[in-house]
This record gives C-alpha cells, structure tokens and sequence, in this order.
C-alpha cells in the first residue's frame, strides 16, 4: 500500500479520533485516555441496545388484551338472570327470577320468576307465559337447561334440596307434557335422540367409571329401561347421539391444580390433563368442555393497570381473564381480561363447540374459541 494514503497522526485534538480509527496500534500518553473513552461509550451503547431488546421481548405485565374487544354483544339483559340456554333456530332461552333470594334451605322450593325466548334474527323477545306458570309450580329453583336435538323438548334440574340433589324434569315451550324424574347425585345425563334421555350411574361419585345406562322415553310412560354399560343394547343406543359433548363430571385438586375426567361418546372415562393454576392466580370459573376436547374458564390476579380503560396508570387492581386449552393440556392460551370488579357469569360452551358466551356486566356475549389466535 502506498504509505503516503495512510494517515499520520496529527497533534490536533480535533484528529485525534480519526488517528484512533485509522491507526492499529494504540496511541500513547493522553491519546491512550481518549481510545479508552472512546470504547468505553461504545460498550455502553452496545449494552444499552442489548438491554433494550431484552425488555422489549420480555412479556408485558398486563394479562392480554381487553376480552370485550374480541367478543361480541348480543343482547342487554335485565337484572336477576337466573339462566340462560341456546336454542335452536338462532334463539335463546332467558329465564330471570323475580329477585328473591332462594338460597336458603327452606326458601329452595319457593322460587318465582318468568321465562321468555330472545330471537337474534329479529331480536324480540317474547314471554313464554304457559312455561312460567309450570316453572314456578313446580317447587324448585330451575338450572342446567338443554334441548333434545329437534328442540321439541326442554330438560333441567329442578333443585329442591340443600345438597345439590339434581331433579331432572321435561317439558314442551308451552309448559305441557310435564314430567318429573329421578337422578342419581353423581350420575351424568345427555340427550341420545329426539326423545329419549339417558342417565349413566357410577358406584360412588365423581369421575368414577359408569356401570349402568337407564334410558328415559319422554314419550311414553312407562319405567326407564336399565342396561348395563357394556351391553351391546347399550353400546348401540350410545351410537344414537348426534355430537356428543363432552361430559365432565366434576374436578378435584387443590389451590394450584384440578384434575378430573371426561367420558368419550361410549362413556368411558378418560382422565383430564390437570390444569395447573399460576402462582398469584385463583380459580373462578370451573372449566366446562366443548365437544371439540376443549376447555375453558377464567382465572383472576392482581395486576399493576397500564390501561386507562380499567383504572390509573401503575394502580395496583384485580382482573379476570378467559382461558383456553385443549383436554390433553396443549394450547394453552389466555384471550383476554376484563376488570375484575366486575366477575364473568354464565360461562357455556355453544352447541356449534367453537364459541362460548358469558354474562358480563348485564350483557351476553359471544367469542370465538379461535379469536386473537
């Protein structure tokens, strides 16, 4: 190289830096101060590049995005909702108490309330008067509502003691054909066609292996037949279920976990990967399943607020968020979070298995399993 293009150190102060980055061998005296200087500010500004990086890729502190965003309102409720089912034909069953409290032993078989039927295509809402007058005659506070598949027929459990007794009854929209029937405690039941429901026993409790299937004829008045679960009548009638959901019949566990099982469409059991609940987390809604093998529910914490949507900036305040994962534990996700002031009700699955609806300040929702994903 022709050495005079190379530059020469110059005593100018001004040069100084050039001379360091042309020149390989390190300059000596006060020069020798200013290329420690020099790479000292430039390691300094690598580490601060690095860190940045660092806390950008960490995860916020915030939940997830706001839950309503994703969703979407169907309807503004009145208050005192009791319970509420998906109908067939884009319909609703809305049944509301008339504000009591029936949570008492004796207050149990008191309740009073009215029921209508919202139409989203329209969005009317019409009250079934016949269907009112049967539930509040009926000496029970209504729940757990469902359709047979041709939504002829309305069954739910009539609870009329303080344990929990389920007491299942049917009967059409317009509140005739009433039936009333028995249920084991810890037995599940489902729709096997239009008009035959079918209760399958276990020997002792929750999430024990079912022996007997007893099928009930809304149709006709006559004793449930009661076959053993292995039988091949059984197995056959089991075959009869148009989608089968997921039955889960309770959970167990403590603070951190639940475990539990699910039955297949033969009734067997087959047990849940347990749901593991975060540290600082709690439990809010116990999961229910979609007849997809998924799950969902809500969990609550404390976080500190960076929205001014949900309060001041850095306050420290609750929120709930909806969860959810598939039965063997993968796809684990968290949709979203709402103040927790206000709690998530009514959590169900929709009878398509890819939504779920809740109650939420006075308003039903409806949100993709797939949103946000």
């Amino acid at each position: 190289m022709n050495s005079s293009r190379r530059p020469l150190p110059l005593q100018n102060s001004n040069n100084t830096l050039r001379t360091i980055l042309f020149r390989s061998a390190p300059p000596v005296g006060s020069e020798r101060e200013i290329f420690f200087a020099v790479s000292a500010l430039l390691l300094l500004a690598f580490l601060m590049i690095a860190v940045g990086k660092t806390a950008s890729a960490a995860p916020s502190r915030q939940p997830a995005p706001l839950l309503l965003s994703h969703a979407r309102h169907v309807t503004s409720l009145s208050k005192n909702l009791q319970v509420y089912c998906w109908l067939p034909h884009n319909r609703v069953l809305l049944v509301y108490s008339d504000g009591g409290d029936y949570s008492e032993l004796d207050a149990i078989t008191q309740w009073r309330g009215h029921a209508q039927i919202l139409d989203l295509k329209t969005g009317q809402k019409r009250r079934l008067l016949g269907f009112t007058k049967m539930l509040n005659q009926a000496q029970g506070t209504p729940g757990r509502f469902e359709t047979s598949p041709d939504g002829t027929w309305l069954k739910w459990i009539n609870y009329e003691t303080g344990d929990g007794w389920p007491m299942p009854v049917v009967a059409h929209f317009d509140g005739s054909h009433f039936q009333r029937f028995s249920q084991d405690k810890f037995s599940v039941t489902y729709w096997l066609d239009n008009h035959r429901w079918a209760e399958q026993e276990t020997r002792s409790g929750h999430g024990d292996e079912p022996f007997q299937l007893v099928v009930y004829d809304v149709n006709r008045s006559q004793k449930p037949k009661r076959l053993p679960l292995k039988s091949r009548q059984a197995q056959n009638l089991l075959k009869l279920r148009r989608n089968p959901p997921v039955q889960i019949p309770g959970f167990s566990g403590g603070d951190r976990f639940l475990r539990g099982n699910y039955f297949d469409r033969y009734s067997r059991p087959i047990p849940i990967q347990p749901i593991r609940i975060p540290a600082g987390m709690t439990m809010e809604t116990l999961p229910t399943a979609s007849r997809h093998n998924s799950l969902a529910y809500t969990l609550s914490q404390r976080v500190r607020s960076a929205s001014p949507h949900l309060s001041k900036k850095g306050k420290s305040m609750e929120v709930e968020s909806l969860w959810f994962r598939h039965l063997d534990g993968s796809a684990l996700r968290r949709l979203g979070y709402v103040n927790g002031k206000n709690k998530i009700e009514h959590l169900q699955w929709m009878p398509d298995g890819k939504h779920v609806s809740f109650v939420y300040q006075r308003g039903l929702y409806v949100v993709s399993a797939e949103a946000g994903k």
